[in-house]
């Protein structure tokens, strides 16, 4: 939602977050809330996979299935791993615990 900016620019807002069911028997997640910069409305609806996947069992982190996103093109998934590998430490020897905790694999 950070990366599709209100009209003013402003890509922040409190979010308010409700299951609906969509026009054509599917559901979705909708995120609901005023710009934090202008108060203009701003509405994400998330359309929810007919089957739901369960995470992994040895507690990894996983995305999406097999097929392309629908929600992100290729180089905004870039982007965002580019913005989450800058915020870590190069060298994990020098986290604090907590950090290494987050940026090491189970």
């Amino acid at each position: 939602m950070d990366l599709r900016p209100c009209e003013c620019g402003g890509s922040g807002f409190a979010r308010d977050s409700a299951v609906v069911v969509l026009p054509d028997g599917g559901m979705a997640t909708r995120y609901t809330g005023a710009c934090d910069r202008c108060g203009r409305p701003r509405e994400f609806l998330f359309r929810l996979p007919d089957e739901v996947a369960m995470p992994p069992a040895d507690d990894r982190i996983s995305y999406g299935g097999d097929e392309p996103s629908h929600l992100l093109d290729p180089g905004e998934w870039l982007w965002v791993a580019d913005a989450y590998a800058a915020s870590a430490p190069a060298d994990p020897a020098t986290a604090d615990p907590e950090q290494r905790r987050r940026i090491t694999p189970n």
